[in-house]
């Protein structure tokens, strides 16, 4: 469950760009601070890699499943947009 009650409503633009820089810069310090691993191990790691930078976003405020901050991930952190694919379709589970 997301912890939607602290979600603020109508963000700007810069928030969310913030945010989506907050989510690619986390996601670059996990696969950073793995070192020299597989492929294989990369990718088995990156959804729960991404759902936990995506907590950190919303503790922040922000609806990690919003269409704005959907958006902002494609427009700022593009490489990205897969992940937050598949993150969205964990709300539909």
């Amino acid at each position: 469950e997301r912890p939607n009650e602290e979600l603020k409503e109508d963000l700007s633009k810069e928030e969310l760009k913030s945010a989506a820089d907050k989510i690619c810069g986390c996601i670059a310090d996990k696969e950073a601070n793995r070192g020299d691993v597989s492929e294989d191990l990369l990718a088995s790691t990156a959804n729960l890699d991404y759902t936990m930078c995506a907590f950190d976003v919303a503790l922040a405020g922000v609806d990690p499943f919003s269409e704005g901050f959907t958006a902002a991930i494609g427009e700022n952190c593009a490489q990205l947009n897969d992940l937050q694919a598949e993150y969205l379709k964990s709300k539909e589970d």
